[in-house]
């Protein structure tokens, strides 16, 4: 149900600030209730009674059940692209230095709250709505890969090509950060980073470097 955008003002805030304000409640109280209990305990009643709002504000903010999937999914994913984007642009201009601060930025939200990587990789391979949520963001993320590649190893001639390597890098470091993230024991964090932005720079210098060549 959309919300009616209003001016009018209540304890200093405006409906639509109120409004803002219990979608985060919303959105907080599914992602505890996936940390305590797992996804399936995601329900309209569970969510509301956990946020301590009444159902009827979780119908001004999602539609449904799987409307409140896809925006924690979209939420979280949105703050993985913009750490992505703020490590890489601190990191020296070089591909590999840029690379690492990205893969280093990802894994650190996921070490500092763990159910986020489990919704962003794990649980959204055997959920139908945090399925096609995934699939919207990983297309993004190699769209961003490929113009990483572009920029240092100039422009692939062939767009499937294109598309094709730069989904399977992505696709390969977000496989990698879900095993390390089952048991970060398997493998110390700097060896993930260092090994995975050394093979992710490599293929697109193969690739994108060769055809650009």
């Amino acid at each position: 149900m959309a919300r009616v955008s209003t001016t009018r003002t209540y304890g200093g805030r405006t409906a639509d600030e109120r409004g803002e304000e219990r979608r985060a409640r919303l959105l907080a109280a599914a992602l505890e209730l996936f940390g305590d209990e797992g996804l399936a305990a995601i329900g309209v009643r569970s969510v509301s009674a956990r946020a301590g709002l009444a159902t009827r504000y979780f119908y001004e903010s999602f539609e449904n059940r799987g409307a409140l999937l896809t925006a924690l999914y979209d939420t979280i994913a949105r703050e993985i692209s913009d750490e992505i984007y703020r490590a890489a642009a601190a990191a020296p201009d070089d591909a590999r230095s840029k690379v690492r601060a990205a893969i280093e930025g990802c894994l650190r939200i996921f070490e500092d709250d763990p159910r986020k990587g489990r919704i962003v990789f794990a649980d959204s391979a055997v959920d139908p709505t945090l399925a096609a949520a995934r699939e919207t963001m990983l297309q993004k993320w190699a769209h961003l890969s490929r113009r990483h590649a572009e920029r240092f190893y100039g422009a692939h001639p062939d767009e499937d090509a294109a598309r094709v390597i730069s989904l399977m890098l992505t696709g390969g470091v977000g496989v990698l950060a879900n095993w390390w993230l089952d048991d970060p024991t398997r493998a110390p964090r700097e060896t993930i980073v260092e090994q995975a932005a050394a093979l992710y720079v490599a293929a697109a210098e193969m690739t994108f470097g060769a055809a650009a060549g």
